[in-house]
């Protein structure tokens, strides 16, 4: 809700090219329930869609990361976290995938942190610029992709 709330007090411009979605983290994080997040989500999916002016093709949906594998989830239950963020990914795939949007798993990558650490920010917790960078070159794929 924190994201549509700030949304409407944007001022967006009238239409963009591409438009990316990336929500959830903090559904999950908070314990919030999988029946509200897809109520929001799907709001958000609406107003998205309105920004690439009804565009689904140049709509994107990033799938949520794993902060279970980040040293800042190092004393809470990294499996139960892990399996809420694959349902809240399962969600999201599905809701983009139902409206022809593209989907991109990042969720996938974010667990190889726990293995490198150059891809967490110095707070232990963030993606790191690294990080960033292998969701561009996977969000640059698409975008070069369409005509």
């Amino acid at each position: 809700q924190e994201t549509l709330d700030a949304m409407e007090l944007y001022p967006f411009k009238k239409a963009y090219d591409w438009v990316t979605v990336l929500s959830g983290v903090n559904n999950q994080y908070r314990g919030h329930s999988i029946e509200s997040y897809k109520k929001e989500f799907n709001q958000l999916l609406n107003r998205a869609l309105e920004l690439a002016e009804g565009y689904s093709h140049h709509l994107i949906v990033l799938s949520i990361p794993d902060w279970g594998c980040t040293p800042f989830a190092h004393d809470r239950d990294t499996a139960k976290i892990s399996l809420e963020i694959d349902l809240f990914n399962s969600e999201n795939k599905q809701m983009a995938e139902e409206r022809k949007m593209h989907y991109v798993d990042i969720c996938t990558g974010s667990r190889l942190s726990k293995d490198h650490p150059e891809l967490v920010a110095a707070d232990g917790l963030h993606p790191s610029s690294d990080e960033y960078a292998r969701w561009a070159k996977l969000l640059a794929t698409i975008i070069r992709s369409q005509p």
